[in-house]
């Protein structure tokens, strides 16, 4: 990638601190890059994550015998 803007920099600071709890903002759509950065011979772009229902997995603790509900396993198709 491209080094960063006299103001890019200025504007940047690196701090190390451990992290008990976090929270995230989020937003959709394409990078906002700025035009000049369009011109640079590098790919941006998104990766979409996306979330699937795996296969249930009993409790460890669960009695035997006790099979997994066709809800449950219907509910992950």
């Amino acid at each position: 990638a491209r080094q960063p803007t006299d103001k890019e920099f200025k504007g940047t600071t690196v701090v190390a601190m451990p992290i008990d709890e976090a929270s995230a903002k989020l937003r959709t759509g394409p990078p906002g890059d700025d035009e000049e950065d369009y011109q640079l011979p590098i790919w941006a772009g998104v990766i979409p994550v996306e979330q699937a229902f795996g296969k249930p997995e009993d409790d460890p603790r669960l009695h035997p015998g006790i099979a997994t509900p066709d809800y449950v396993e219907r509910y992950r198709r």
